[in-house]
């Protein structure tokens, strides 16, 4: 038996005043902690911020085409709004049951389906696409995975752009399919880039991955999808299938052209990368889903491994359909959509527990600024701890180079976008493809500010009197600096020698390239022509479209390979 120490009833004293202490202090940090959630939730959603909201809602003009908006906080729908026109037509209002075209935030969902189905070991992210899908790309030995295709660094040409090429618009094509598609694809012998090298989105990765879940599950995937809508309560979704295709309640999309709104119709019935119809109210429901997944147990770890990078993956920007990054200095998670006069933008702030839907049917009501303008007011003073940078160069040289020395074309590091600088008369000038020329307000030295913003300012550096690079300065964007390109005046030979016909097998597309004078240069297609410029050797601009030139050992011109937006590297051997 133990003996009883003679200090026990101290001890006994003393161990109930410290366990008093300890339940006071947890039961007051509880308080305390209950009292701060209950402050910053009052931050978050106030009445204050709902009245700026419907004051800026009320500016917003309603008897056109119209829009769709709402917000959950915590979990519940705090806001929601309906406005302007489903159909001009008949004037039929856009109410709780519209349904609108959200485009490329289909691909969340489509990303959803293929997690479940990895979740139930019927397949893996890491398997290659032509465990599949077989007759894409035989002769790449490098492996394509599911997750490649997911995070878009697959590699894989987007469909609209190959089509441009054959001097065909993709939303035009009547019944454009998801064979379609694959059949296009399928043609593909190289690709944008080595899988895995680089990120860059393409909606054909999404198509793909349709076929994959009608592949494994062998149903069509748009009555899979149904089924999995149905299970998270958002039975007034669907994927359109067919191009003439009835949907009660369906929006149409119209633009202003001129003075006259028009319908913009869309031919296609391609689908999985989009072309998914629903309503605002289905969509709050999934956003309520992600906040609180435990509204659905049986698909809580699914959901929540939806919101993240795909686990593994070295590129952290793109994960399920969705993308990842900051607004204004507020981590967020966030997806755009736009397809014909449709829109649709979803924003997500985790951590503040904010989650903003808009959808519309006008092209000239941008639902991204709505979005935008809707989550400044809701985040009010998290926005206002926003990252700041340098509004212009911490030290300016007082020496002024002469408009001259400035000229030339200059090459962005972050994107490798290219601009040219170009003088006329006195004054400065940036030049862009497909943007208007915006003049250079001289500063001090040789920093100058966009006549078109207060806040963008570009700073040239020099050397020896002549430019180098510039670097662009924007208080809420990191700068970013732009190389100069070496000058290149070529010979009338070297012009000569670039003349000739060019085929694409892949595409079926023949380019001829004349010189025309100067530094001016004629790439005809079947359909179409561009003056294109050489911008520096072996490169040349024509239309959107930059044009690398690839030189044999015998100093013959053997190929071209043409970029533009999200296809890469697609070759033209000579032919001639």
């Amino acid at each position: 038996m133990l003996q009883t120490p003679i200090f026990e009833p101290l001890f006994i004293l003393n161990h109930i005043t410290m366990m008093f202490q300890f339940v006071t202090k947890t039961v007051l940090s509880i308080f305390s902690s209950l009292w701060i959630i209950s402050i910053t939730q009052a931050q978050i959603w106030t009445p204050e911020k709902k009245q700026q909201i419907a004051q800026y809602m009320q500016s917003i003009k309603s008897d056109t085409a119209g829009l769709a908006i709402g917000v959950v906080y915590n979990g519940k729908i705090v806001y929601e709004q309906y406005m302007g026109l489903a159909n001009l037509e008949h004037q039929a209002k856009v109410f709780e049951k519209t349904r609108f075209n959200i485009a490329s935030n289909a691909k969340q969902f489509t990303a959803l389906c293929i997690l479940k189905l990895a979740t139930e070991g019927k397949l893996s992210v890491k398997d290659d696409i032509r465990k599949y899908l077989p007759k894409l790309y035989p002769n790449i030995a490098t492996p394509i995975t599911l997750e490649q295709l997911l995070n878009h660094t697959s590699g894989i040409r987007t469909s609209e752009e190959l089509l441009d090429l054959q001097n065909k618009v993709w939303w035009k094509e009547v019944g454009f399919s998801n064979r379609d598609v694959l059949r296009l694809t399928e043609k593909q012998k190289t690709l944008n880039f080595t899988p895995g090298a680089e990120h860059l989105y393409s909606n054909t990765n999404y198509i793909l991955l349709a076929e994959v879940v009608k592949k494994v599950t062998k149903k069509k995937f748009s009555q899979y999808a149904k089924k999995l809508f149905e299970d998270l309560g958002m039975k007034q979704t669907l994927f359109k299938t067919r191009y003439m295709a009835v949907i009660p309640h369906k929006a149409n999309p119209y633009g202003k052209w001129g003075k006259n709104w028009v319908v913009e119709p869309s031919l296609y019935k391609n689908h999985g990368d989009g072309n998914l119809y629903t309503t605002l109210l289905d969509q709050l429901r999934w956003e309520q889903l992600i906040q609180k997944p435990s509204l659905l147990p049986q698909w809580s770890k699914i959901i929540q491994k939806s919101q993240l990078p795909i686990e593994a993956s070295k590129y952290r920007k793109y994960g399920y359909g969705l993308m990842f990054g900051t607004y204004k200095g507020v981590p967020y998670r966030y997806h755009y959509g736009q397809t014909a006069a449709y829109g649709a933008t979803f924003l997500r702030f985790p951590k503040q527990g904010v989650a903003i839907v808009a959808m519309g049917n006008n092209r000239n009501l941008a639902d991204e600024q709505v979005a935008d303008k809707l989550a400044t007011i809701i985040l009010g003073k998290e926005v206002a701890k926003k990252q700041s940078f340098d509004a212009q160069p911490k030290k300016v040289a007082s020496k002024r180079n002469t408009l001259k020395s400035l000229e030339g074309y200059y090459k962005g590091m972050t994107y490798g976008l290219i601009i040219r600088i170009k003088a006329k008369g006195n004054q400065l000038y940036r030049e862009m493809y497909q943007r208007d020329p915006v003049e250079m307000i001289h500063e001090k030295g040789d920093l100058y500010r966009y006549s078109n913003s207060d806040i963008l300012r570009m700073y040239f550096s020099s050397n020896k009197g002549k430019s180098t690079q510039f670097t662009l300065y924007h208080p809420e964007i990191a700068p970013r600096v732009f190389k100069k390109l070496p000058e290149f005046k070529p010979t009338k030979a070297y012009l000569q020698a670039i003349q000739g016909k060019f085929y694409n097998d892949e595409l079926g597309v023949y380019l001829n390239l004349k010189y025309l004078k100067d530094d001016q240069v004629e790439v005809k297609t079947a359909n179409d022509q561009y003056n294109a410029t050489l911008i520096y050797k072996d490169n040349l601009r024509a239309g959107g479209y930059q044009v690398n030139l690839v030189w044999g050992k015998d100093n013959q011109l053997q190929e071209l390979r043409l970029k533009s937006g999200r296809i890469k590297n697609v070759k033209f051997v000579r032919v001639n």
